[in-house]
């Protein structure tokens, strides 16, 4: 188990606390609230619909406006865990599709923006994120490959097992290291560090906190390679400015991926 996993127990933060070895400002930081984009954003139409449905008070807004919005797609679409086309669809898009002609969508947007951005919400917005840095051993071979494959909207399913396999596969068919991942904390400068190019593998979804973003940026402006899979360029919304998938240059050169002739 890691040690902030086991900071994060009652029991343990308790008995630091009484020798002294821990302070409440120590268990605030475990429980630091990762910084993802729209951490701070109001309540709005463009806020994705995930994060206006999983919010009492702002579902309940929506709802009087456009009673049964949030049945207007199946469930297993909607859905409140992760992954979830929610999240890759604006609370307008939704409405769009429930009533084509949007009446009083200024009068709903208005009554959302008054509602508080309160530390509850900011934690459920970027509970979808991984905010611990990951690091990993990469073994000798001369070209490190990592696939990233964490998917918080749309799920391509078998497209994405598919594609696992067949880039690794291909990676060890000529002698690249590679190393599989769905965590986003892996997305750092020194872990970057130790690969020559990151696949996006049907990425679906906001999946980098803003620090991470930054230093997937900082690798790929440095020279990293990238290749996008599929869905990795393929969602309706991007919050944020920066890194948005569709406005990156594929830096990967083909060759990496045809096998010499020779």
């Amino acid at each position: 188990m890691k040690l902030t996993s086991l900071l994060k127990r009652p029991v343990i933060q308790s008995a630091l606390i009484s020798l002294g070895l821990f302070s409440a400002n120590t268990a605030q930081a475990a429980d630091a609230i990762a910084d993802c984009v729209l951490r701070e954003a109001p309540f709005s139409l463009q806020l994705p619909a995930y994060d206006v449905m999983t919010r009492p008070e702002a579902r309940a807004i929506a709802e009087q406006y456009y009673p049964g919005l949030f049945e207007t797609l199946p469930a297993w679409l909607l859905s409140e865990k992760m992954p979830s086309f929610a999240t890759i669809l604006t609370l307008e898009q939704l409405i769009a599709r429930a009533d084509p002609a949007k009446p009083r969508l200024a009068e709903l947007d208005a009554e959302l923006r008054a509602l508080p951005v309160t530390e509850a919400v900011k934690t459920a917005r970027c509970a979808r994120f991984d905010a611990e840095p990951q690091y990993f051993s990469v073994d000798d071979a001369p070209v490190q490959v990592l696939v990233y494959q964490k998917i918080n909207g749309y799920d391509h399913g078998r497209s994405v097992t598919a594609a696992t396999e067949a880039l690794t596969r291909m990676s060890k068919e000529m002698g690249y290291g590679v190393t599989v991942t769905a965590n986003g904390g892996a997305f750092n400068a020194k872990n970057l560090s130790q690969f020559d190019v990151v696949v996006w593998n049907n990425v679906s979804g906001d999946t980098l906190t803003l620090s991470q973003r930054a230093a997937f940026e900082d690798y790929i402006n440095n020279g990293g390679g990238f290749l996008g899979v599929h869905a990795s360029g393929g969602d309706s919304i991007y919050s944020g400015t920066g890194i948005a998938m569709p406005c990156l240059v594929y830096s990967l050169l083909a060759t990496l991926w045809i096998p010499s002739s020779s």
